[in-house]
């Protein structure tokens, strides 16, 4: 007989982020996806938890804020939670390093590709003048080793 595959056992709760046993969550847990100890925050401390999950998936993974997310990015920007305020500045921030740190990198690769392609002007430059020292002759040695 084939192996059953392990499943969790029980529900995540996306507030604390775990997957808790089904005993942790209530009738109306279960549907909300809330742990009873989540539920016993209270209504500031779970729309707070909220905003900030929204806030972070307006983030990409490299922590920069893609264009087609930057005006639900603004709308925490200008949020009533002043924690969120600063969480999102913070990211903002974080994103400005992040562009500056990429258009440092390259403007330096830019840079090595322009000496790249001076050096091989200059290579190429010279091939010729090497090749006019023959003369057109073809040199051969008539000592040859076999």
């Amino acid at each position: 007989m084939a192996k059953r595959k392990k499943r969790y056992r029980g529900q995540y709760c996306w507030c604390c982020e775990r997957i808790r046993p089904h005993e942790t969550f209530s009738g109306k847990g279960h549907a909300r996806h809330l742990c009873k100890a989540c539920a016993r925050l209270g209504v500031e401390e779970i729309a707070y938890r909220q905003a900030l999950r929204n806030l972070e998936r307006c983030i990409a993974m490299s922590f920069t804020i893609p264009r087609k997310y930057r005006e639900s990015f603004n709308r925490f920007l200008r949020h009533q939670d002043p924690r969120i305020r600063a969480a999102a500045c913070q990211m903002q921030e974080l994103d400005a390093q992040t562009r500056a740190k990429w258009r440092e990198m390259r403007r330096q690769e830019q840079e090595l590709e322009d000496r790249m392609r001076e050096a091989w002007d200059c290579i190429e430059a010279v091939e010729p003048e090497l090749s006019d020292a023959t003369d057109g002759e073809e040199v051969y040695d008539d000592e040859l080793p076999f």
